[in-house]
């Protein structure tokens, strides 16, 4: 809210991009009409992760319990599928839809689905080893995808198939990695109450 004056004064910011910041669909008003605010123009993924928010819910309630893993896998499927298509058809031309388009952005939320499904009424005890892995795992799959794009030869397109979808997965797996730790028995002197 304090940016909003100064972004309006210095770069002559319509009011429609604001009332589409309130209506949480500025991710769409940057797709089609091509403008952001500059100092605020990073707020679209809350407009992303909200319309999100705005669905899942009724997917928790209306959906039967039993097809939730289905559903989030349709949900990753389909996303994926959506983005994958347009890229390969429409490659680099409109170059903001991939970012700001939420059904090209929903396989990551299924993949939090996936690890809800994995972790809902269940203590998961991996190894040391095993979540040394994963830690690991991320770790390259981190490094690789910022390496990525020093590559000058590849398009930003190729990049968006591939990039975006990896770092869900490896973040799921970082998540259930974590979620996965034992308690430990005892607290230390200064925690005891």
């Amino acid at each position: 809210l304090v940016a909003f004056p100064f972004d309006m004064i210095l770069n002559s910011t319509p009011l429609s991009w604001y009332l589409s910041l309130i209506l949480f669909v500025s991710n769409w008003y940057t797709v089609y009409w091509y403008q952001t605010g500059t100092f605020i123009g990073h707020l679209w993924t809350v407009a992303v992760e909200e319309q999100f928010y705005l669905v899942w819910p009724f997917l928790i309630r209306y959906g039967p319990p039993r097809r939730f893993l289905a559903t989030m896998v349709a949900v990753c499927l389909l996303s994926s599928a959506y983005r994958s298509i347009y890229l390969i058809v429409v490659g680099d031309a409109i170059l903001p839809l991939p970012l700001l388009d939420s059904g090209m952005r929903m396989d990551c939320f299924a993949w939090g689905g996936f690890a809800a499904c994995l972790l809902h009424n269940r203590r998961l005890n991996l190894s040391r080893t095993i979540r040394f892995a994963i830690y690991l795992l991320y770790g390259l799959v981190l490094w690789r995808v910022g390496s990525s794009n020093v590559d000058a030869n590849a398009s930003l397109s190729s990049l968006y198939l591939w990039t975006y979808p990896l770092i869900a997965v490896a973040s799921t797996m970082l998540l259930v990695g974590f979620l996965s730790m034992s308690p430990r028995p005892k607290l230390s002197r200064p925690l005891r109450l």
